[in-house]
């Protein structure tokens, strides 16, 4: 449940939404949507109270480095009973990738779906590696990156694979987009934040529609709206720049009034790929 619904039905809801990510998309079955509502602003009133979380330690990998995923038998000899590295899970998803990409940015301090604050080191973001899997996995639906330890990275010097072919969109201007904003700011319960405003005008690859996959995410609604996540747009922390930033990189949700499609998507499958 975001913000705004929360405070449509009375339910408290004592703090604003610092970021897209807080508002997500989707809603929750009851008692999902009041419970987690209050998880979260108890988590934000005692991260409010302590001092800010430091980043940790950089990856020995910068960004735009070549990197290799390693073998899956060694990530796995990495990985504990848990299949965690220092706390961190190899996801099943992340099994489906292989080969080589580029090192988007450092993961050093990241927001948590409970809105904490949590210190992250020598951990990486590659370039178009999220939660939707390479077998085409739909993932939470969210498309949120992956974050790989350095023992499961080696350098490479393989060229990157050609990015596969996308249905590409408009993003209208700006003046466009808060024609459709009411009195706060919102189209169906999402904020069009400032850090978006940078790719008004621009064209780029459409990645997805932001659906939810009803199988790992029982509690889960559908969206109001249709929101689409676009490939290069990503939030690069800015709401937490006073307080050491955020890596998590989260991709913007862009509702469907606020993009000028060239072509159907509805034809195009929802990974927004053109017809072979």
């Amino acid at each position: 449940m975001n913000g705004r619904e929360g405070s449509a039905r009375g339910l408290p809801w004592p703090w604003k939404p610092r970021c897209q990510f807080e508002e997500s998309p989707h809603s929750y079955t009851r008692p999902f949507g009041a419970l987690r509502s209050a998880k979260r602003a108890l988590h934000r009133l005692s991260t409010g109270r302590g001092p800010a979380v430091s980043p940790g330690k950089p990856s020995r990998f910068e960004p735009g480095q070549r990197v290799r995923i390693r073998s899956s038998d060694e990530i796995a000899a990495t990985l504990d009973a848990a299949g965690t590295l220092r706390g961190m899970p190899f996801l099943a998803t992340q099994w489906t990738h292989q080969g080589t990409f580029e090192v988007e940015r450092q993961v050093r301090r990241f927001l948590d779906g409970d809105a904490r604050i949590h210190r992250m080191s020598t951990a990486v973001a590659l370039r178009g590696v999220s939660c939707d899997g390479a077998d085409s996995t739909p993932g939470c639906g969210r498309a949120c990156s992956m974050f790989y330890r350095d023992e499961w990275l080696e350098p490479s010097e393989d060229p990157l694979a050609p990015p596969p072919e996308r249905l590409m969109v408009r993003v209208k201007s700006e003046r466009e987009i808060r024609a459709t904003l009411d009195r706060r700011g919102t189209l169906d319960g999402m904020s069009f934040r400032p850090e978006m405003a940078r790719f008004a005008g621009q064209r780029l690859p459409l990645l997805r529609r932001l659906e939810f996959d009803p199988g790992p995410l029982p509690w889960w609604k559908h969206a109001r709206g249709e929101w689409y996540a676009l490939a290069g747009a990503r939030c690069e922390g800015e709401p937490f720049a006073a307080t050491g930033g955020c890596d998590r990189g989260c991709a913007f949700a862009w509702h469907r009034s606020w993009l000028d499609m060239e072509g159907d998507p509805g034809h195009d499958g929802p990974e927004g790929r053109k017809p072979d």
